[in-house]
């Protein structure tokens, strides 16, 4: 006989004779003990201090500007994740910056001990911009421009980052090498040829030897791009808005929304 205890109630043995009843195992459910409670960090309002005028619960109250907005966006918040490659348990490190000339946005950082893995996200602290942007960055030291190459990576494929030019054509070149399977050694000779080619080309933009220009196109408007004589314009950023396509609105699920009036049918 097996007997399996879970006080989470997040169990579960497959029925081999469903939808029959199973005749060979019996289900009980029964109401937890406050000790089984504690272990699962549920508490009552009591037991947190909500309701406890002496301020002995678990929860101490904050008196006002005790705990400013500022400080706490000076605080570097970590919680328990898994690893993205050898799902081993590891940090995510988050932190609000506000980008000058730009938005609040939400760095997100995950360190791998065992594998060394390690990854950075940006998300943007706001919402969706009334309309869509279009930048094209045009620098003697190292940009890119998609046609030139005729390279185009679509959206969501590199994940928001907050990094340098340089930064992100080296994460463009790395992801498309390590994704480069139809590029080994059972493809054609013009194939791995172009490929090789394609790769030449990378590294000389990387290392500032080909002058070429950026496009980044993002519909949401939560893009930014530094300039670098604020806040003059740049004669080497152009930055365009504009009104987004019904398809555009679409993928980003805004045609559907009702934003006022909420009580109307």
């Amino acid at each position: 006989m097996v007997i399996l205890e879970d006080i989470s109630g997040n169990t579960c043995v497959e029925n081999p004779r469903e939808p029959q009843r199973d005749l060979g195992c019996e289900m009980t459910q029964f109401v937890r003990t406050r000790e089984q409670d504690h272990i699962l960090g549920i508490y009552t309002p009591s037991e947190l201090g909500a309701e406890s005028p002496e301020g002995d619960g678990l929860l101490k109250s904050l008196e006002e500007g005790q705990f400013p907005l500022e400080q706490f966006e000076k605080e570097v918040l970590q919680f328990q994740t898994n690893c993205p490659e050898c799902s081993a348990a590891c940090q995510t490190n988050m932190k609000l910056t506000d980008i000058p000339f730009f938005k609040q946005v939400v760095i997100m950082a995950t360190n791998c001990d065992t594998c060394g893995y390690r990854t950075n996200e940006v998300k943007t602290g706001g919402g969706i911009e009334p309309r869509g942007l279009h930048i094209e960055i045009n620098s003697e030291t190292c940009s890119l421009r998609i046609p030139e190459l005729d390279l185009e990576v679509g959206p969501a494929a590199l994940g928001g980052r907050f990094t340098t030019v340089e930064g992100i054509l080296t994460a463009m070149r790395d992801q498309i090498i390590s994704g480069g399977g139809m590029f080994g050694d059972s493809a054609e000779a013009h194939l791995k040829e172009r490929f090789k080619t394609f790769s030449k080309d990378m590294d000389e933009v990387i290392r500032g030897e080909k002058h070429v220009t950026l496009v980044l196109d993002d519909p949401a408007g939560n893009s930014f791009v530094q300039s670098l004589t604020p806040p003059t314009p740049d004669d080497g950023l152009k930055i365009t808005h504009y009104e987004r396509t019904f398809d555009q609105n679409e993928e980003l699920g805004l045609n559907d929304i009702k934003v006022e009036n909420y009580e109307e049918s």
